[in-house]
């Protein structure tokens, strides 16, 4: 699909773009640990970014890494389909200039104006805190239309419709 080969190649350059910097330019790294099996001394990463992270330093092997990514795609591929949490459609924004708890309780009031029911957490919740005052926010369309509204007029700096068709970083993942 799609999906897996956008995010499979998104590890498999990120990975080579590590290791080229390495290479060009050692001393960005920490080179007082010791290597093993040409990893990288340290890297970070945000979602799928941590998978290449953890290939680049060694921590998953590059099969294991491809393996992990290779699931990974599935489980979006699946949601963003309706074959998980919900048959609903989901999506995704970037809320920043409010406080999480502002944002759960605004989650909470868009659930019941799309009607939801009150304990239907999948149909708009908190992903991730991306930095301070600034978090991801997914679930179902209908209330995620509802919250943006809401995040809008409660002063949010900026709110910000993804791209995505499911609701990633959230519980639905997980169930």
């Amino acid at each position: 699909s799609d999906l897996y080969v956008s995010q499979v190649a998104q590890v498999v350059v990120n990975v080579a773009a590590a290791h080229a910097l390495f290479a060009r330019h050692p001393h960005v790294f920490n080179t007082k640990r010791t290597q093993h099996h040409g990893a990288l001394p340290s890297a970070a990463g945000l979602s799928l970014g941590e998978v290449a992270a953890m290939t680049a330093t060694g921590h998953l092997s590059l099969e294991d890494g491809l393996r992990v990514t290779h699931e990974r795609a599935k489980v979006f591929e699946r949601l963003s389909s309706g074959q998980l949490a919900s048959a609903k459609p989901q999506g995704m924004c970037v809320v920043q200039g409010l406080e999480r708890a502002e944002v759960e309780t605004l989650c909470l009031l868009a659930r019941s104006r799309a009607g939801a029911t009150d304990d239907d957490e999948l149909a708009c919740s908190v992903g991730i805190d991306l930095f301070p005052r600034a978090v991801t926010v997914g679930g179902h369309r209908a209330a995620l239309d509802v919250f943006v509204e809401l995040a809008k007029t409660a002063g949010a700096h900026k709110v910000r419709v993804l791209h995505e068709n499911a609701a990633g970083h959230t519980e639905a993942i997980a169930r």
